[in-house]
């Protein structure tokens, strides 16, 4: 269920949505500015409720993560509104490009490899002669290692809101994938009478002898739908116990659920959500061979629930015979208990055994991962820790047994130009982990040439190294990662440093503000040091009614005012600023202040 504007827009379609941002990063705005994994002062960082356990970042700066897929030891990511799908190893360490679709979709939801095969689910506006018309299409690709090749084109359904666009592989390779109800449309896969077969509120598959590219084009269209009535699906897997196919499912204003999906199952929308009473399974009219089932869980308070899994692993063995489900309104990760035949939940505590989580229940049983975020998808890696892929920090995280967890990432890398041949880094001693830190690694990127080991140092205490084999004119990355006995720590990075005796300019020290109306008001500031080379651009941005910041707008290096004429009456405001020369972004301004609008 949509319960805020961010949930509301997300689960139309994944689109838009607005995010803190990690704008307190000293980073230039160059190539590469996307690689800084170190989470802004704002981040919230997800919670284990069994502290056996723990989450460590793993990557982060995405941009609008919305999928995930492993290929052999590497992550490919999706974003939504660039269309790339970004490549990282498990160390976190990010590589070239594994695909651009930037030209091609509107947005890019759901990814998934099967061996070397990978698909990518995008929703692409077509203009014919009258109107623009949306689509959902799944693109089929080979994985060579390094990119993803030899696009093919493997289904095409109808667009709109509620896309979905996920997937799951089967034991036998069978690859599923989803789409919701489109723009409103009512016909026989929403169990109306009447209205045609359009390709929304089904699951299909892409990859299965028979395969139809657009499906309502097919003899029969109903042999091509493996299940009909979703509304709204931002989750599916497979067990692989037992091979059978789960989803979950949200609803308008109650009913999300979780279910168990057989061949030719009808989930009951429109109307059913939830549980069905026995009037509103009455009503269904007879479509082919569908079977309406009740779910397998409800919420009768919407949480937005997203990815599935099954635990199966020796790492987090205490969890196998274990569903994972997370959910984008509050951050959390639930765990379900499976029955002995793996068709449903058991459950301890008397106020969940009617399978719904009322208003009321007491939710500690299931309740796995706690946190302020909104978590799109998870997947247990090859390595048999638990992914967790967490759109609003921008983030991958691993769950993973506490004793068995190396060093946290660095939350705090700075780097200053000495000369035109030094440049120095400090940094702040990381979490442990499982074990004591017994030194660092830093790695260095010249002039593009390549991440390389530059030194290792050894001790916990020892945080910052000078780098002093430089040349004027140098263009360096620097890259900082913890070590213990138990393993390496994701790197930290600096973003790109031109090595000049010229520095970023100082922090704004004088931001001033004047609420001069219920919906103005006007930033004022002395410019500062501009650090040997002048200030090109100053950046402002904002954190509204108590919201995470996020960038208001960037203005003329010459000015030293600005007016915000964005507010409504009432609006608690607070603003920060960075100014920027060609070396990069300055600190942020000493002390973000803030100023209520009348009313």
């Amino acid at each position: 269920m949509i319960t805020n504007f961010k949930t509301a827009v997300y689960l139309a379609s994944f689109t838009a949505i607005a995010f803190i941002i990690s704008f307190l990063l000293t980073e230039p705005s160059q190539a590469y500015a996307h690689l800084a994994f170190i989470p802004p002062p704002t981040f919230n960082p997800i919670n284990v409720t069994d502290h056996n356990f723990k989450a460590q970042m793993i990557i982060s700066g995405l941009d609008d993560p919305t999928g995930m897929t492993f290929v052999g030891n590497d992550i490919l990511v999706n974003e939504l509104h660039t269309g790339h799908v970004r490549h990282f190893t498990l160390q976190g360490i990010e590589k070239p490009l594994a695909l651009d679709l930037s030209k091609t979709v509107t947005f890019l939801n759901g990814i998934i490899s099967s061996d070397n095969t990978v698909y990518v689910y995008g929703t692409v506006n077509f203009t014919n002669t009258t109107s623009l018309i949306t689509k959902n299409v799944v693109y089929q690709y080979n994985w060579n290692g390094n990119s993803l090749i030899n696009q093919t084109v493997v289904k095409i359904l109808n667009g709109g809101l509620h896309n979905g666009g996920v997937f799951a592989v089967g034991n036998d390779r069978a690859v599923y994938t989803i789409d919701g109800e489109g723009y409103g449309s009512r016909g026989p896969t929403q169990n109306q009478v009447g209205g045609t077969l359009d390709d929304t509120s089904i699951i299909v598959t892409v990859n299965q002898p028979g395969n139809v590219i657009v499906p309502s084009s097919a003899l029969n269209p109903l042999d091509q739908y493996y299940a009909i009535g979703i509304r709204n699906s931002f989750g599916l897997t497979i067990d692989p116990v037992t091979g059978k196919l789960w989803d979950t499912e949200n609803g308008p204003d109650s009913g999300d659920e979780i279910n168990l999906v057989f061949p030719k199952f009808n989930s009951g929308w429109y109307p059913i959500a939830g549980f069905g009473t026995s009037d509103q399974i009455a009503s269904i009219p007879p479509l082919d061979s569908f079977v309406y089932h009740d779910p397998s869980f409800a919420w009768e308070k919407p949480v937005a629930p997203t990815s599935l899994t099954f635990i199966q692993s020796k790492p987090l063995g205490i969890y196998n015979n274990t569903l994972v489900v997370g959910d984008f309104n509050n951050g959390k990760l639930y765990k379900f208990k499976l029955n002995s035949t793996r068709t449903g939940f058991v459950f301890n505590d008397n106020g969940l055994k009617d399978l719904t989580e009322n208003i009321g229940d007491n939710t500690t049983e299931i309740t796995f991962v706690t946190g302020n975020n909104a978590i799109v998808d998870t997947l247990q890696g090859p390595d048999g820790f638990l992914y967790v892929l967490d759109i609003s920090n921008r983030a991958i995280y691993r769950i993973m047994p506490a004793s068995q967890t190396p060093p946290d990432v660095i939350h705090s890398l700075n780097s200053t130009v000495v000369s035109s041949t030094q440049v120095n880094l400090v940094w702040n001693k990381p979490q442990p982990g499982g074990a004591s830190i017994q030194g660092y690694n830093i790695f260095r990127n010249v002039n593009n040439g390549g991440l390389k080991l530059l030194a290792s140092v050894s001790g916990a205490s020892t945080t910052s190294y000078s780098d002093n084999s430089l040349n004027s004119g140098d263009s360096v990355k620097y890259g900082v990662r913890a070590v213990s006995t138990i393993g390496k720590a994701p790197f930290a990075f600096t973003g790109i440093i031109k090595v000049t005796t010229s520095t970023v300019p100082a922090p704004i020290t004088d931001l001033s503000l004047n609420a001069i109306s219920s919906t103005q008001v006007n930033l004022s500031w002395t410019k500062p040091s501009d650090g040997g080379s002048p200030i090109t651009s100053y950046l402002i941005y904002r954190s509204l009614n108590g919201s995470g910041f996020s960038a208001l707008t960037s203005i003329d290096g010459t000015l030293t005012s600005y007016a915000d004429t964005t507010l409504h009456p009432g609006d608690a405001v607070t603003y920060a600023m960075k100014a920027v020369n060609s070396v990069g972004r300055g600190p942020v301004s000493n002390i973000p202040v803030s100023v209520k609008t009348p009313l």
